[in-house]
């Protein structure tokens, strides 16, 4: 089980707070509301969970908190209408993973405190050689995605070397962090080069957990090659495979052998590796009567509309480092800037409006005037 650390007794008590407000949403941690809402962020590319992210929290029993977390594409929805989507970076959150991808729920502790749902989520193990005793072993390497609730914790799809996803790996809930969306993948098959190895005719390949038994596991590479599997055991016309990785991760099964080929293994070089675009300082500026553009500090507990008005959906936690552009003509301003948070594959915030009382422009430091004490007063 996880130690007990300072930050998953706060984001425990998140937890409750967050399912305590399901039917009743407290000030510091709304619901969105149903009113309309700007049209999301290219919506139809990522999916959305038609459960509110409250429910989903309440009713899921495996919760999974991690802090300085990455999150992308994180759905922010309104009833009948489309949602925007959003990333989160180094930012403490619970996760509570659905019953399919997308219901995967995200209570974000950030410079924001809301509620989400993202497809998105992905996590690593935090110990090698986990979990103990199945047909797959993992890694603090391995890069987990699409989590799934199932009766005795998660399925998962497991990364486990360059090119080489197995699908549906079952793991328990617990001893798991976020892990970044682009990882570095840098693990290769540890089968000697240029010896013999069994590699798959063809791909996606299932193994099955033992003969005879439901349990399949399904491999998916971007070349068999990536494949070199070992024939341990023999059943008939079935043969146990197995495969290791260089981090340590495993994983074995049984095939029909007429579903491999014999050949050699090949050498292998260096892994993929991943990133993200640099942001640059904003520039947009603006000028007139009643009108800011800047850096700012929002106040603590300024509530976050998508916009003005409607479609509250946030609360502000820690408003420094913002850039703002203030409309003291309307009372409210858009928040196009906050440390941790953005549009989805974006720099910028689209959807974040909070009233302009609540914005406070960074002060211009006033020139420094020397103590010079008064003058002594004489008579004559």
């Amino acid at each position: 089980m996880p130690r007990t650390s300072p930050i998953h007794v706060a984001l425990a008590l998140a937890v409750a707070a967050a399912v305590a407000s399901c039917h009743s949403p407290s000030p510091s941690t709304p619901s969105p509301e149903p009113e309309a809402s700007p049209q999301g962020t290219d919506p139809s590319s990522s999916p959305a969970c038609a459960t509110p992210p409250d429910v989903l929290l309440s009713a899921q029993p495996c919760l999974l908190p991690s802090s300085h977390a990455r999150v992308d594409r994180l759905a922010v929805a309104f009833p009948t209408l489309e949602p925007f989507f959003l990333d989160v970076r180094d930012v403490d959150v619970i996760i509570a993973p659905g019953l399919s991808p997308e219901c995967t729920a995200v209570h974000v502790l950030g410079s924001l405190d809301f509620l989400a749902t993202s497809s998105a989520v992905s996590f690593r193990p935090t110990i090698d050689g986990w979990p103990a005793g199945g047909p797959v072993t993992l890694t603090t390497q391995s890069h987990l995605t699409n989590p799934v609730a199932a009766p005795d914790g998660l399925l998962v799809d497991a990364t486990v070397g360059a090119g080489v996803t197995i699908r549906h790996v079952p793991v328990p809930c617990s001893d798991l962090v976020v892990d970044d969306p682009f990882p570095f993948v840098s693990t290769w098959p540890t089968t000697t080069p240029n010896t013999p190895a069994w590699l798959p005719l063809s791909l996606p390949l299932s193994l099955a957990v033992a003969p005879g038994e439901p349990g399949i596991l399904t491999l998916i590479a971007d070349d068999p090659s990536l494949l070199p599997f070992l024939v341990t055991d023999r059943r008939d016309d079935l043969v146990r495979v197995s495969l290791s990785w260089s981090d340590g991760a495993s994983v074995s099964g049984w095939v029909a052998s007429s579903a491999l080929v014999e050949s050699t293994a090949p050498g292998y070089g260096d892994g993929p590796s991943g990133g993200e675009p640099t942001c640059r300082e904003p520039g947009f500026g603006c000028s007139g009567p009643g009108l800011y553009c800047g850096s700012a500090e929002i106040s603590p507990d300024a509530p976050v509309y998508a916009e003005p008005e409607k479609g509250r959906w946030a609360t502000v936690v820690n408003g420094a480092g913002a850039f703002v552009m203030r409309n003291e003509n309307t009372g409210w301003a858009q928040v196009r800037r906050l440390p941790g948070i953005s549009d989805a594959d974006a720099c910028d915030l689209s959807h974040a409006w909070v009233p302009s009382s609540d914005v406070h422009p960074a002060e211009v430091a006033s020139p420094a005037v020397p103590n010079v004490p008064p003058a002594e007063s004489t008579s004559l």
